[in-house]
């Protein structure tokens, strides 16, 4: 095996999509004992942030007939997303475009990876390279061929305590952002009293 010969598991790749990394390519080509090894190395190095674009694959339906089914492919995501929470670290891990689980969860308009990503509590307000927290990604002008679950995760997000006042590199912050493209925060309203509930309890004030 190459890694056991100091191939760099680290180095990027390209496809269509863009850059992966190779335990990336590993992982959408269903080459598990290289998964497997890359990410014992990567929690003995402490070098994880090569791991992150593998939140991008995971429980995604795959649409070709001749694919494996659905259900066998969500056992395998589950089995990959618990060997990965298990990186120390994993969930703040940024890969090369700043994007953390959380980011790449919430790309991918998947619910059941946010709420797993949450439970580990995560920090909500990490910033991509275009400045850009995770419910940045869930109130962009990018995700509206999905309406319904991105609103669920933005809910999620604001529930968890993110701070709304977070602004990205455009000065907007997620919500500005949001109106920007013509949306009114009436949804949000229950969210944003749940998200001071927990601001000010984090700041020991008495309400």
């Amino acid at each position: 095996m190459l890694l056991e010969h100091g191939a760099d598991y680290t180095k990027m790749g390209n496809d269509d999509k863009g850059p992966l990394t190779i335990a990336h390519l590993a992982y959408i080509n269903g080459l598990e004992d290289v998964l497997d090894e890359i990410i014992k190395r990567s929690k003995e190095s402490k070098n994880i942030s090569h791991l992150v674009p593998i939140f991008s694959e995971l429980t995604t339906i795959i649409d070709d007939v001749f694919a494996i089914s659905w259900e066998n492919c969500y056992q395998t995501d589950m089995q990959t997303l618990k060997k990965l929470m298990s990186v120390s670290g994993i969930t703040n891990a940024q890969d090369e475009s700043g994007h953390t689980p959380l980011h790449h969860a919430v790309d991918s308009s998947n619910v059941v990876l946010t709420q797993i990503i949450l439970k580990a509590n995560p920090d909500l307000n990490i910033q991509n390279k275009y400045g850009n927290t995770p419910l940045h990604a869930a109130l962009d002008s990018n995700c509206k061929y999905d309406d319904d679950a991105y609103i669920e995760i933005a809910k999620k997000i604001i529930r968890n305590g993110a701070d709304l006042t977070i602004k990205n590199n455009k000065k907007l912050t997620a919500f500005e952002q949001y109106q920007r493209l013509g949306e009114n925060l009436r949804e949000f309203q229950s969210s944003i009293k749940e998200n001071r509930i927990k601001q000010n309890s984090k700041n020991g004030r008495i309400l």
